[in-house]
């Protein structure tokens, strides 16, 4: 992926929902046995119309075309070059990435957190055909990712939430294992994350500034601004939400800007959501 594609993927990425607990070994709900049998969902696979150049495929998670209808959650594809026109491949109600995923080959692994559950699920999908062929349900926040890319040889690297969700990490997800490994704390949230032939990470984070990430050592250096804005822009308000769900303030949003006083909030881990468009992870200590 070279930094023009990089840089569109930026400019569609949405921010990986942030745990609202902390605890690694979550209860599970009562009569949720560990696999799930795949749901019956409508799939629709259709023909591509992509401009001539480089395709991305993706998880569309939220669409202004849906503002007066039912979400279209799905896998999409478009053009890295030209107008960027959305085409849709497949459609599914639980495909909602918010925790990102993978494809390689033929099979797609999606993770999503279910917040009024608080629970994790990992969805196998056969990308050929759209059909879900497995759910389960995992016990820690290890496999979420803010963002992930696959390399050369099949290897699957991602920005990934320790399993505790406290912190952030490079590392390899195993997702026939539901297993990962860890390299290195990284620093920074990643929205885009692109790798080369080579084996060198570059992604770009929340503010938009374009980073080399070292695949052996988590090693971050900063090559530049991408210019682009990436997180915040269009939401007017902002919900602050306990890490049980129960909402403690909300406040407007102006110019991407949102001031909140955490002075009688009680220390613990909190949770910042703008109008649904992305979700981040406050701790006050």
């Amino acid at each position: 992926m070279n930094f023009k594609q990089l840089l569109s993927a930026a400019a569609l990425a949405t921010l990986s929902l942030v745990p609202s607990q902390t605890n690694a070994q979550q209860a599970r709900p009562k009569g949720m046995p560990h696999l799930l049998k795949p749901h019956n969902s409508t799939l629709m696979l259709k023909a591509q119309k992509v401009p001539l150049g480089r395709e991305l495929w993706g998880n569309v998670v939220k669409s202004t075309r849906w503002d007066n209808g039912t979400p279209e959650y799905g896998f999409y594809s478009f053009g890295a070059s030209g107008s960027i026109d959305i085409n849709e491949l497949f459609i599914d109600d639980n495909m909602y990435a918010n925790a990102s995923g993978a494809m390689v080959g033929n099979r797609l692994d999606v993770i999503r957190y279910n917040r009024e559950q608080h629970v994790m699920y990992h969805y196998l999908y056969n990308a050929s055909t759209g059909e879900c062929e497995n759910i389960s349900y995992l016990t820690d926040f290890s496999l979420w990712a803010t963002e992930t890319a696959v390399s050369a040889d099949n290897k699957v690297y991602g920005v990934f939430f320790t399993g505790d969700a406290e912190g952030t990490e490079l590392g390899i997800a195993d997702y026939a294992n539901e297993t990962r490994t860890a390299i290195g704390t990284v620093s920074r949230y990643y929205v885009a994350l692109g790798i080369t032939k080579d084996n060198v990470l570059y992604g770009i984070d929340t503010n938009g500034n374009l980073y080399s990430i070292n695949s052996t050592t988590a090693k971050e250096k900063f090559i530049g601004s991408t210019g682009v804005k990436v997180s915040g822009a269009k939401a007017t308000e902002a919900a602050l939400y306990a890490a049980d769900g129960t909402l403690v303030m909300r406040k407007r949003v102006a110019d991407g800007t949102v001031v909140l006083n955490l002075d009688g909030c009680k220390p613990g881990v909190y949770v910042l959501t703008l109008e649904n468009e992305q979700t981040f992870k406050l701790i006050k200590k």
